[in-house]
């Protein structure tokens, strides 16, 4: 990001955020965003020093990361910039990880990730998101086994994500992707082999009540930003060419009538089927970019909350249960 795109990025939220909003949140992604780790410290100061002037809050932030140059010298810088999350992307175990995530050289990437994880600065909380598609699913379990007897549980948190195509270059890619309803059984099916070998389980889609939207295409003060200053509404549409820009940074004359993106206007309410399933108006009708690209190939697939509501629920009882015996 150049300094002319920091420089404006800086005016727009003194102009359009802070004055209008008490808090400022913030989530440093890439690309790898810590090979740019001095643009973030470049502003971080400015935001700091902003929101000062602003008499803002700055929540505590997060980044998502491959982990690789996560060391302890880097974690504890983090943690000093007020970043206390971070997530870090696996793709499998061992020899699936590092054949899809190789270096440059070809070597693997796992092992230093691993040794990054277990020095990381312990203000940094650390939640390991696992990649999941029809070729890698049968090695989950024993991943997360690997955390476990390697005793980075509880220290990290990992959670299993079904791999889906935001983009047309992902299309060649989606017959190896599962379905909603293939994934909620999957899931589910690892939780059950994690609870019966007594290894915690963790979940990114826990129920919750959620009357404020589905995401941030919700929130008329979130905006992604990217490098080259364009504005978006989505993470799925950041680098993807076919991404509506709401504005752009380095083009003040469209701060003051931002262009709506086609996913603000969706309507989760207008699809009779959906209207009648139980789990509507908690799903929202589901993501919205991926609702939007199933439509445009004409199809519709149900997010996979619809198929693993139930025992979602179940599973929370029995916990609670569990923390007030």
């Amino acid at each position: 990001m150049s300094i002319e795109v920091q420089d404006a990025l800086i005016e727009f939220v003194c102009s359009k955020l802070l004055p209008f909003n008490n808090n400022l949140s913030i989530e440093w992604f890439g690309g790898e965003p810590l090979l740019g780790i001095s643009v973030i410290e470049r502003l971080y100061e400015r935001l700091k020093q902003v929101c000062i002037k602003f008499n803002t809050n700055v929540h505590a932030s997060s980044i998502t990361t491959n982990g690789y140059v996560l060391d302890n010298k880097m974690s504890n810088k983090l943690v000093n910039m007020g970043i206390t999350s971070a997530q870090i992307t696996i793709d499998g175990t061992p020899e699936i990880h590092n054949r899809r995530r190789p270096l440059v050289n070809g070597k693997g990437s796992f092992e230093k990730i691993m040794e990054n994880i277990k020095n990381a600065s312990e203000d940094l909380k650390i939640s390991i998101r696992i990649n999941v598609d029809g070729y890698n699913k049968d090695c989950i379990f024993d991943l997360i086994k690997f955390f476990y007897d390697e005793k980075l549980i509880p220290k990290v948190k990992p959670y299993i994500a079904r791999v889906e195509s935001y983009s047309e270059e992902c299309r060649s890619s989606e017959g190896a992707f599962l379905t909603s309803e293939q994934f909620a059984k999957f899931q589910e099916g690892v939780r059950h082999r994690c609870i019966e070998a007594g290894i915690p389980w963790f979940s990114n889609s826990t129920p919750r009540l959620n009357a404020c939207g589905f995401c941030i295409v919700d929130n008329l003060s979130a905006f992604v930003i990217e490098p080259n200053g364009r504005l978006l509404k989505c993470w799925a549409e950041a680098g993807n060419k076919t991404g509506t820009e709401i504005a752009n940074l380095l083009e003040r004359e469209t701060w003051n009538s931002l262009a709506i993106s086609p996913l603000q206007n969706r309507d989760p309410f207008d699809d009779q089927e959906c209207c009648n399933c139980k789990i509507l108006p908690a799903c929202m009708g589901g993501c919205p970019k991926t609702r939007e690209n199933h439509r445009a190939q004409g199809y519709k697939e149900c997010p996979p909350m619809r198929y693993s509501l139930s025992d979602d629920v179940r599973h929370m009882y029995d916990m609670t249960n569990k923390q007030t015996l």
